[in-house]
C-alpha cells in the first residue's frame, strides 16, 4: 500500500518502490499459482472422467464374462483383441474395493501414483532436439539468449530389431541482462501421440503386428518382456491402438472420398458380433472391405468385438494395414513415416499421406 504522503528522503523511496515491486510479483505468483492449481484441477477432472469410461467398459466386460451366454462369455486374454482390458479380474477387484470403501469401513489411504515406470537401463539411448531451435534473442534488449539448461523426456521408440530410448532433449534460455524476460523453452520433437511414452516406430510395430500379422496384444507384451526386457501392459497398448486410431481416421476418410469419387467399387462384408448393454445381447456388426483394385481384407483369427468403440478402432487400423498390402508396402514404414505428421496435417495434406500416394512416391521402401 502506498503511503498518503511520500518521503522527501530518497532511500526512503527507493525501498517503498521495492517493496511496491514485490508486492506485485507475489500477486502476480499468486496469480499464476491459482492459475496452474486451476489447470491441474482441470486435467485431473479429465483423467477421472477417462477412467470412469474405461471402468464402466470392464464392467459390461465382466458381466458378459460371468452372465453371458456360453457360446458369447469371454475369456481373459480375448478382450484386448479390439482395445479392451486383458484382465477382468483385477477390473472387478477394484470394483469391489470402490463399492466396500463407500460403506462404514473406512476405505485405505490412496497410494501416491510413481509416474511412468522406469525403462530399462540396458536400453540403448539416443538424442533427438526438435527441428525448430525455438526462441534465441530476447524481446526485452534483442541481445542473444543463454542456455542455462536442458529439459530431457524419454520416449520407448523401436528400431527394427531392437528397442531404444529417444531422449527429447529441450534446451532453456534465458537472457542475462533482462530477468524479468523469464525462461523460455525449446519445443519438443514432434510425434504421433503427444506427451505418451511410445515414438512412432513403436506405435507402428504394434499396430502392423496386430492387424498385418494377426499378433494379440498379450503375445506382443510377452514377447517385449522376454526378448528386451521392456514391460508394457496390454491395456496400455490398447490405449495406443485408440489415440493412433483418432489419428488415422482421417486418412481413412480421405481414401473413402477417393472410392466414392473412382469409376467402380467392389466390397465385401464379413459379419461378427458386438456385445453391448447390461443384458450383454449381441448386436449384429460388419466389416466392411470396400476396394478398386479387385481385391478385399479378409477375416483372420478374430471372432468378435468387445465394444462399439473397440469395432470402429479395429476398422480403422484395418482399412490402413489392408490397403498398405494391397499397394505393395511395408505398412511399419508407411505408419512409422505419417504418424509424426497427422497431429497438425491440414486437409488438402491428407491427400498425400493415404498409403496409396506414400507408394507413388517412395515405392515400397521408407523414405
Amino acid at each position: 500500500m502506498v503511503p498518503k504522503r511520500l518521503p522527501d528522503d530518497s532511500e526512503d523511496l527507493k525501498r517503498l518502490l521495492v517493496e511496491a515491486h514485490a508486492r506485485a510479483d507475489s500477486a502476480e505468483n499468486r496469480a499464476d499459482s491459482a492459475e496452474n492449481q486451476a489447470a491441474t484441477f482441470k486435467a485431473r477432472a479429465e483423467v477421472a472422467e477417462a477412467a470412469l469410461a474405461d471402468l464402466e467398459q470392464q464392467l459390461a466386460a465382466i458381466k458378459r464374462r460371468i452372465f453371458g451366454r456360453r457360446t458369447e462369455r469371454v475369456g481373459k486374454g480375448q478382450l484386448s483383441l479390439f482395445g479392451e482390458d486383458a484382465d477382468p479380474d483385477a477390473a472387478l477387484a477394484a470394483a469391489k474395493a470402490a463399492t466396500e470403501s463407500k460403506g462404514d469401513t473406512p476405505a485405505p489411504k490412496r497410494q501416491r501414483k510413481r509416474g511412468r515406470r522406469r525403462l530399462p537401463a540396458h536400453l540403448s539411448r539416443i538424442e533427438v532436439t526438435a527441428d525448430e531451435p525455438g526462441q534465441t534473442t530476447c524481446n526485452g534488449c534483442g541481445g542473444d539468449l543463454k542456455t542455462i539448461g536442458h529439459e530431457v523426456s524419454d520416449r520407448l521408440e523401436y528400431i527394427p530389431g531392437r528397442f531404444v530410448v529417444l531422449a527429447c532433449t529441450r534446451a532453456k534460455r534465458a537472457c542475462p541482462a533482462c530477468p524479468s524476460e523469464g525462461v523460455c523453452i525449446q519445443p519438443a520433437p514432434v510425434f504421433g501421440l503427444d506427451r505418451a511414452l511410445p515414438a512412432d516406430g513403436l506405435l507402428a510395430k504394434v499396430i502392423t503386428d496386430k492387424f498385418a500379422d494377426h499378433l494379440p496384444l498379450t503375445r506382443q507384451a510377452k514377447r517385449f518382456q522376454r526378448e528386451a526386457g521392456v514391460d508394457i501392459a496390454v491395456s496400455t497398448m490398447c490405449g495406443w491402438l485408440r489415440q493412433s486410431a483418432d489419428l488415422l481416421k482421417h486418412v481413412v476418410e480421405v481414401m473413402a472420398q477417393e472410392l466414392r469419387e473412382g469409376p467402380f467399387v467392389q466390397s465385401d462384408a464379413t459379419g461378427f458380433p458386438i456385445l453391448e448393454g447390461s443384458k450383454n445381447q449381441p448386436r449384429r456388426g460388419q466389416l466392411w472391405s470396400f476396394s478398386d483394385a479387385g481385391q478385399v481384407v479378409g477375416r483372420k483369427n478374430w471372432m468378435f468385438a468387445g465394444s462399439e468403440g473397440g469395432a470402429k478402432t479395429a476398422a480403422i487400423c484395418f482399412s490402413i494395414v489392408g490397403s498398405c498390402v494391397l499397394v505393395g508396402i511395408d505398412p511399419y514404414a508407411y505408419l512409422r513415416d505419417i504418424l509424426r505428421l497427422l497431429p497438425d496435417a491440414k486437409p488438402a495434406q491428407l491427400k498425400t499421406l493415404t498409403p496409396r500416394a506414400w507408394a507413388a512416391r517412395f515405392g515400397p521402401t521408407a523414405p
